[in-house]
């Protein structure tokens, strides 16, 4: 691929992962949930947080294993840096499952 050709893709890319990492920017969750103590809050925030970030780790390094990866050493810097965007991304959406299992729900007028 030429210079030029590489440079445009690059570009077309930054431009495209704008509006993603304008929605990253915006505040965490707050959650809810009728009847919880903070110290219900406390253990299952803890709990949520700790297995998203296992679960997502995991699938990263999975993901990370396989030869061609861009994680794997043989993408660009954007590759590499859009992977660890998908990684928080991942975390985030299993805590909010996690999160849902337990009965909390979105506070949706306002931020944590």
């Amino acid at each position: 691929m030429s210079g030029r050709r590489r440079a445009a893709a690059v570009l077309v890319l930054a431009v495209a992962a704008l509006p993603l990492l304008a929605a990253s920017c915006a505040g965490p969750t707050r959650w809810q949930k009728p009847g919880a103590s903070v110290e219900d809050w406390d253990r299952d925030e803890g709990a949520c947080r700790a297995r998203a970030r296992s679960l997502a780790e995991k699938e990263y390094r999975s993901r990370a294993s396989e030869v061609g990866s861009p994680i794997h050493g043989s993408g660009s810097t954007f590759e590499k840096e859009m992977a660890g965007y998908d990684l928080r991304r991942r975390e985030q959406a299993l805590f909010a499952d996690c999160m849902r299992a337990k009965g909390y729900v979105p506070d949706k007028g306002a931020t944590k």
